[in-house]
């Protein structure tokens, strides 16, 4: 918006509805946010009540949580160390736990395993300020002493970001059996303190399913640390690859598999979440209605974060008009971004494009099939979508001599509502 002097004034856009910030934010739920987790937080009681009781009743647990991508995982898991770690005061409390989960990486091991856990009980010790409620844990000083040896930040400068990166050092020259030790010993500290340790690993995906049963198999024994609360969140197919090796399936206490929420559910967490962000804690307007939320719902299978990210997109393009998110305008909104993207691609950029709108994910032979490019000549039109964006391609799980190809998300989201007749060709 421009002052009578031509000056740009900027404007908090969600202002207009009573609330402080955007109600769809596709991110899941942390013990440390904007949104309060005690309070934004919504459903999957039974599911909580199994894993509570469990982490309640024994010294040690190990659970394998999982879901389709955006269905809550990360965010049930969340919920739950909030609510062993965070919601009673500090004393109150017989769990500890990191400020943030960890994602697992693909060259992890042991070694770095130990290495993330440990850096991230460090951090929370200090973030969560343990020596002030009187938890004077040792091993950490000796993690503090090595604090560059776990972690190292860079600056990536890129054409379209600048952002502070960890990445690993080059030189290790702590082994592994010394960063084991540090660890067990910090649960046996936290044990004198009558406090547990609860751990969260997400992003088992990232993981290909060989790899995946290596660096589990690698961390099997590090699982049995007395007074220590494992949680790993992944794909469905992890349970497949766990159970493909007897010393890992006999480690598991719980496989929990969540169920898509209801669409009733994804309205009353929206519900929450405008509470939870109105200016005056109670008034404020509605930036949606439940019709184009149940639409979305079922155009999406469901899928809560990409329900979430295309309100937030769609707000921020309406963020000059005071008004409701409706289906029609998603519908013109996603339209033009259509043609945009068609508007800059070749004809052969376009037949491909069209082909995977209707398609889903396909092998190159049937795009070659689909939209008659011959197959000497895809490779490069598909190397030249993936480079703006638009694709995503990925190895056959059933085949690796093969390969697979997609929308993006980005462009998946664009073109949610696209039918063939819709898309130009």
């Amino acid at each position: 918006m421009k002052t009578p002097d031509g000056e740009i004034e900027f404007e908090n856009i969600w202002a207009k509805f009573g609330l402080r910030s955007s109600p769809y934010s596709p991110t899941a739920l942390s013990l440390i946010g904007n949104l309060d987790i005690g309070k934004a937080f919504y459903g999957r009681k039974k599911e909580l009540k199994s894993l509570g009781d469990r982490v309640y009743s024994n010294s040690s647990s190990r659970s394998l949580i999982v879901a389709k991508s955006g269905e809550g995982k990360t965010s049930l898991g969340n919920y739950l160390r909030w609510k062993l770690c965070r919601e009673k005061k500090f004393w109150e409390s017989k769990f500890i736990t990191t400020v943030d989960e960890m994602r697992v990486q693909s060259d992890w091991n042991l070694k770095e395993f130990l290495r993330k856990t440990l850096y991230e009980l460090y951090n929370a010790s200090i973030i969560f300020n343990w020596s002030k409620d009187g938890m004077d844990l040792k091993t950490l000083e000796l993690i503090k002493k090595n604090l560059d040896l776990f972690v190292q930040k860079n600056l990536e400068i890129s054409n379209e970001e600048i952002k502070l990166s960890e990445t690993k050092t080059d030189y290790s020259p702590l082994p592994t059996e010394v960063l084991q030790n540090w660890f067990v010993q910090l649960c046996k500290e936290a044990e004198g303190y009558n406090k547990k340790i609860i751990l969260q690993y997400n992003n088992l995906e990232n993981l290909e399913s060989e790899d995946l049963g290596r660096f589990l198999m690698s961390i099997k024994e590090i699982l049995e640390t007395p007074n220590t609360h494992w949680m790993f969140l992944g794909p469905v197919e992890s349970i497949s690859v766990i159970e493909q090796y007897p010393q890992l399936h006999s480690r598991f206490n719980e496989y929990l598999h969540l169920e898509r929420l209801t669409v009733n559910e994804v309205l009353e967490i929206l519900k929450l979440r405008c509470e939870c962000l109105s200016t005056d804690g109670q008034n404020y307007i509605k930036p949606y209605d439940e019709a184009t939320i149940i639409n979305l719902y079922e155009k999406l299978n469901g899928n809560m974060r990409f329900i979430f990210k295309i309100l937030d997109d769609i707000a921020e393009k309406l963020s000059s008009e005071n008004c409701k998110i409706t289906i029609d305008e998603i519908n013109y909104i996603q339209q033009k971004e259509r043609e945009k993207t068609f508007g800059r691609l070749t004809p052969n950029h376009q037949k491909i494009l069209s082909f995977l709108v209707d398609t889903g994910e396909s092998s190159m032979t049937d795009v070659s099939l689909g939209t008659n490019i011959l197959p000497s000549n895809l490779p490069k039109e598909i190397r030249e979508l993936k480079e703006k964006g638009i694709l995503v391609t990925r190895e056959d799980p059933s085949d690796k001599r093969f390969t697979l190809v997609r929308l993006s998300q980005k462009t998946f989201l664009n073109f949610v509502f696209s039918k063939k007749e819709d898309v130009i060709s």
